[in-house]
């Protein structure tokens, strides 16, 4: 499950922080909404999802270069995908010099040039590198509140992956309570 879901939050975290056409929302809005009710397509699919969003996005900080390596490498499949993926590590990586070579040797390597490094060895390469050198979550404290207040501390590609997925989580629920509050009122809310 954590190899879906680090790879999905990357991919999650990149969509929402872009501007989309208006004709985009929906679709996206039924992506997300097959992330939550657990029918979300396998990562290779949803590589080429990502891929066909990013073809009609308006903006993005990492647009650009994005861009120009699907216009560079137009033959290759999922090179957005591959390449949100690459970027997003890369920047949350910066800091840790150690960890942002191995990832670029190890994972990225020769991807774009070499017709022998398939997406799902890409994909693959990328989950073992996330579940396995992601670096280490430090308990610092537990605080009982009315509840209970952790304090870690984590590498920030870790803390990104982290907060992403709770975010998602927390819309998730929030789906589902207005799907069920929807189906009694028979309109649909997301």
């Amino acid at each position: 499950m954590w190899q879906c879901v680090a790879l999905y939050d990357l991919w999650i975290s990149f969509l929402k922080e872009a501007t989309c056409q208006p004709t985009q929302v929906r679709t996206f809005e039924r992506w997300m909404d097959r992330l939550f009710d657990g029918t979300a397509p396998i990562e290779d699919d949803m590589a080429k999802d990502v891929d066909f969003f990013v073809r009609d996005l308006v903006s993005h900080k990492l647009l650009g270069s994005i861009r120009g390596k699907m216009n560079a490498f137009s033959t290759r499949l999922c090179v957005a995908s591959i390449t949100i993926i690459n970027q997003m590590v890369a920047a949350l990586l910066v800091a840790d010099e150690a960890r942002l070579a191995k990832w670029s040797q190890i994972v990225v390597a020769d991807w774009y040039h070499s017709p022998f490094q398939t997406l799902g060895v890409s994909l693959a390469r990328a989950n073992n590198f996330l579940r396995d050198d992601l670096g280490s979550v430090q308990l610092l404290a537990c605080v009982q509140t009315q509840s209970c207040v952790a304090f870690l501390r984590m590498p920030r590609l870790a803390a990104h992956i982290l907060f992403e997925y709770l975010d998602v989580s927390k819309r998730k629920a929030s789906s589902s309570a207005r799907a069920a509050s929807a189906a009694e009122n028979r309109t649909l809310l997301w």
